[in-house]
């Protein structure tokens, strides 16, 4: 698998890099938590500041296009979105984070 980064765009106010990347993959997608450990090593960041928000593909090429934000802190890294959490999750853990991010619904009253 080839990651080549096609912009890095740092946002001060969010206190994160913003990553436009390809990803050239013979075979089948790559797991989403394998792009982001590549991502992760090549920007020298930490596994959990780093986050791949977006990986699609185009019919008939082997290429994915992505982007993914790395934060600087632990602390700015609680805006990200909670599904984009569970999703670069393990495949083991989603369940288990999917299911403890439910809410329990109100029972409507009956008249």
């Amino acid at each position: 698998m080839d990651i080549t980064v096609k912009t890095v765009t740092q946002n001060p106010l969010l206190k994160r890099k913003e990553i436009s990347f390809l990803v050239n993959q013979q075979g089948g997608a790559p797991d989403r938590v394998a792009v982001k450990e590549k991502i992760a090593a090549l920007h020298n960041a930490k596994f959990e500041l780093t986050f791949v928000r977006k990986l699609a593909g185009r019919f008939g090429k082997t290429e994915l296009v992505g982007t993914a934000m790395i934060y600087d802190d632990e602390e700015s890294a609680k805006i990200e979105p909670t599904y984009v959490k569970i999703r670069n999750l393990a495949k083991d853990k989603r369940d288990e984070a999917r299911k403890a991010s439910k809410k329990p619904r109100k029972k409507k009253k009956k008249e």
